[in-house]
């Protein structure tokens, strides 16, 4: 009897170690936001809940946003039933200001059972141009110049952003040529609009289209940009959208001239220096191309992308790599050129 008895106890004490010792699920509300220390001017924001039992339901998800860690004052607060719950901010996040997320999980009977607050993110600049820019007189050589811009990203609503583009004549402050509502961070004039030998100026506006009249971006040229002529030379533009994949396009694009015909060689390489991808010569073009434009797309007006002369992100043997800085290298005509591609990855 004492050993059924001893057995007994000694099955009852494990079976309570057992009970006892087990995990209980963690009951978490979380946002996860992209890394680095920077946030987009209007990002795109999802929560989901874990370990949420059937006695807590319906929950809510709280989310506040705030430029200082104890969010008196927050710049957006709102909540949504459910375990998962997506957050459209109805106005971008002021730019270059440091903001604070907070989520938080609230129960069905109002206990909060989750706070998560993140690390503070500066807020990106909402509009920026790239080219052609500078902090001296760039120079041009065509009489169609193809302008390309950056902006931070805004979900829909409250954008997506579109934009007016405006030449100016540095000499007499007349407007040559005016744009509204594109869409594409890069656009090449479509006419002989500009004169040879004349500097200008450009900005650009970008306003949302879901949001406010206020909510407008503001972004003129550091320096002028001078035509110097219609006499063809060889040069490598800007590869565009840079940086890459963007909401447009899946692949970035290269333009060259080239002032006589030659061998060609446009290749990809990584930071260090290591070839990744070469373009040209390439299955549909080869290294023998003679004076002329590349890279546009002349079903598309002189504009757009050729598919011979874009990349996707991939290198030699079709893998993807990693995102960063990579550079595209031109060789033609005795110049060699460089420019510098932002590749975000997929």
């Amino acid at each position: 009897m004492r050993r059924v008895l001893a057995a007994g106890a000694a099955a009852l004490a494990a079976a309570l170690l057992v009970a006892t010792s087990a995990p209980a699920a963690a009951q978490l509300a979380t946002l996860p936001l992209p890394g680095g220390d920077s946030i987009s001017a209007a990002p795109f924001l999802a929560a989901h809940t874990v370990g949420v039992v059937d006695s807590m339901r319906p929950v809510r998800l709280q989310l506040d946003i705030a430029n200082t860690p104890d969010f008196a004052g927050p710049l957006y607060t709102a909540s949504r039933q459910g375990d998962t719950a997506t957050f459209f901010l109805p106005r971008p996040l002021p730019e270059h200001s440091t903001v604070y997320f907070r989520l938080r999980g609230i129960t069905a009977s109002g206990r909060v059972f989750s706070e998560e607050v993140s690390t503070p993110r500066v807020v990106q600049t909402w509009l920026s141009l790239l080219s052609p820019n500078g902090y001296n007189n760039v120079s041009v050589a065509t009489l169609r110049p193809t302008f390309y811009w950056h902006s931070s990203h805004a979900t829909a609503p409250p954008g997506p952003w579109l934009y007016d583009l405006s030449v100016i004549n540095a000499k007499t402050g007349v407007v040559e040529f005016f744009t509204q509502f594109q869409r594409d961070t890069a656009y090449t004039l479509p006419a002989d609009v500009l004169q040879a030998q004349t500097s200008y100026r450009w900005n650009v506006v970008a306003h949302l289209a879901n949001g406010l009249p206020t909510d407008t971006a503001f972004a003129q040229s550091n320096a002028t940009f001078v035509i110097l002529g219609t006499a063809r030379t060889t040069l490598l533009y800007q590869n565009f959208p840079n940086p890459f994949p963007s909401p447009a396009s899946a692949v970035t694009c290269f333009w060259f001239d080239l002032a006589r015909s030659d061998l060609v060689h446009l290749d990809i390489y990584d930071l260090r220096g290591n070839p990744v991808k070469t373009i040209v010569p390439g299955p549909q073009q080869d290294a023998s191309m003679a004076a002329g434009e590349y890279g546009r797309n002349l079903d598309q007006g002189q504009s757009g992308c050729d598919p011979r002369f874009q990349w996707d992100g991939t290198d030699a043997a079709g893998h993807v790599v990693p995102p960063g800085i990579y550079f595209v290298r031109l060789r033609a005509n005795g110049v060699d050129q460089l420019k510098k591609i932002v590749f975000l990855g997929r």
